[in-house]
Parts: C-alpha cells; sequence; structure tokens
C-alpha cells in the first residue's frame, strides 16, 4: 500500500469561522456582566434570571468549565465550542444555539458527552 505520508494521520481538527467566533464572543461578553473575562456562575444565574437559570448555568459549567476553577474563561469557552464542532456538531447548529440564548437567553442546550471539563470528562 502507498501512503503518500498520510497513512497513520489524524484528520486535522476543524475550526469555527470568524462570523461564529464573534456571536460567540458576543454571547460571552454579555453573560461576564463585569467584563473581567471571566464567567462566573453568579454572572451565568444573573444572565438568565426566571428563565431555567440553574440548570442552564449548571449545564454550562458542567460543560465548559475546564479546570473547575468556578470561572469559565474565553479561552475555555472557546474551546468547549470548537470540541462540539469536532463532536460531529454543524457549524450552523452553533451559530443558532448561541444567537438563541445571546437574543432570546434560550436555556443552555445539552451538547451530549461534549465536554472540556476535566471531571465530567473523567465519567465518561
Amino acid at each position: 500500500m502507498v501512503c503518500f505520508g498520510l497513512c497513520g494521520s489524524k484528520k486535522a481538527p476543524l475550526v469555527l469561522s470568524n462570523e461564529t467566533i464573534a456571536v460567540l464572543k458576543q454571547l460571552f461578553d454579555k453573560i461576564d456582566i463585569n467584563h473581567d473575562n471571566n464567567i462566573t456562575r453568579s454572572e451565568a444565574l444573573q444572565f438568565w434570571g426566571q428563565r431555567f437559570a440553574k440548570v442552564s448555568a449548571d449545564q454550562m459549567f458542567g460543560q465548559t468549565d475546564e479546570d473547575t476553577g468556578g470561572e469559565i474563561s474565553w479561552e475555555e469557552f472557546k474551546k468547549f465550542w470548537n470540541a462540539v464542532l469536532n463532536a460531529g456538531y454543524e457549524e450552523s447548529e452553533i451559530l443558532e444555539e448561541a444567537k438563541g440564548i445571546l437574543e432570546n437567553k434560550d436555556s443552555w442546550r445539552d451538547w451530549g458527552r461534549v465536554s472540556i471539563n476535566k471531571n465530567q470528562s473523567d465519567k465518561s
């Protein structure tokens, strides 16, 4: 078999488009009420208000707080959404979800087994 340097190599990870990253940054900044580039659980609860705040905050932190430090950094947030993309979800789904949360304060969606939270990953 001839490989041409491709045998055993993994496919390069997918990367979100600039448009999607811009919408995700808008969403992050809207939840990050004090604009310190970290989202706390308190900020998430305040953002969602009466719209399933605890469920949405728990789900978001369970999937995106990589170091389980109680805050979600912009880097963790981006890393999570790239993981969603690379888990087989379409970028259009991610964009639609982000816009729904941003514009309507929709609840955080359960993205199945996608998580960058080390404690969640260990349970898989």
